[in-house]
Parts: structure tokens; C-alpha cells; sequence
């Protein structure tokens, strides 16, 4: 994203926070300058006018709370990342159990009380199954390996 902005990444001071709540406070008390995290932490402060989003990171707007928000290619900076949330199990799952869990979630995200949750916490529909998900975990894997021998954490 710095890269991207025209930044020099190893320039910027990251600080890591254990939560984003933790993160949340820190920017909401004037710690850290800038908050790069998920929507649904920061919701009630940019609700209540403490805080105030920036740039969307996705690769399109989101729906609800955040349409107005433009995303970061729209602003001219070139960096698409978001986070996600996945179901994993252990190695050894059997392809009739790996089909029960795919058809399971596939209704649950259907769900009326699930799209409410989409809502209430500001994310963004991507049901995946599980050749779909294995194939955004790999590209994504390699992506962030990329970057962390760019800025010199790993050496391959």
C-alpha cells in the first residue's frame, strides 16, 4: 500500500496492536496516526464522529455503512488487500466431509440472520469453497511472501 501511495514501505513506522480494538483505541487517543483495519472495528466511532475512513483497501466499494467511502485505486493508489475470514479443519478430511461442510456454509451464508451480521459488521460477501478458498490462500500466500523478502523479514 505505501509502495503503491508512493511511499517508500521501510520509511513507514508500523505498530502492531493485538487486537483491533487495542489498535482502535490507539488511534482514537492520538497514538498512531493512521488505523488500517476492518471496517466493523471502527464502525461506531466514524458513526459517532471520532473517527473518519479514509479509503477502502477492497477491490470495490462496500455495501451499507461504507458506500460513500471511495476505494484506494479510486483515490490513485494502486493496493488491493482485505482481510477474511475462513473455515479450515484438519488434514485428512475426506472429500464427502469436505462436501457436507461446503453445501453446509453455502446455506448458511444465505441466511437472513447472516446477511444481518454482513451489515452490522461491515463486511463483504465472498463465499468460497474450499478449491476456490485453497486457491486465494496460495496467491495470497505468495503475494505477502513477495513483500516480506521486498522488505527484507524473509530472505526467499
Amino acid at each position: 500500500m505505501a509502495r503503491a501511495a508512493g511511499v517508500e514501505p521501510k520509511a513507514v513506522k508500523v505498530v502492531v496492536f493485538n487486537s483491533g480494538s487495542l489498535a482502535a483505541t490507539a488511534m482514537l487517543g492520538g497514538h498512531v496516526d493512521v488505523l488500517v483495519g476492518t471496517p466493523g472495528t471502527v464502525l461506531p466511532h466514524i458513526n459517532g464522529g471520532k473517527a473518519r475512513a479514509l479509503g477502502i483497501s477492497g477491490p470495490e466499494r462496500q455495501k451499507g455503512a461504507y458506500a460513500t467511502v471511495p476505494t484506494l485505486r479510486e483515490q490513485g493508489v494502486d493496493a488491493v488487500y482485505y482481510s477474511w475470514r475462513g473455515f479450515l479443519t484438519t488434514k485428512g478430511v475426506t472429500a464427502p466431509q469436505i462436501a457436507f461442510w461446503e453445501q453446509a456454509f453455502a446455506r448458511v451464508v444465505q441466511e437472513p440472520e447472516w446477511k444481518e451480521d454482513y451489515e452490522k459488521n461491515a463486511w463483504t460477501e465472498d463465499f468460497r469453497n474450499s478449491a476456490e478458498a485453497r486457491k486465494h490462500l496460495d496467491a495470497e500466500s505468495d503475494f505477502l511472501r513477495k513483500i516480506l523478502v521486498e522488505l527484507g523479514v524473509l530472505t526467499r
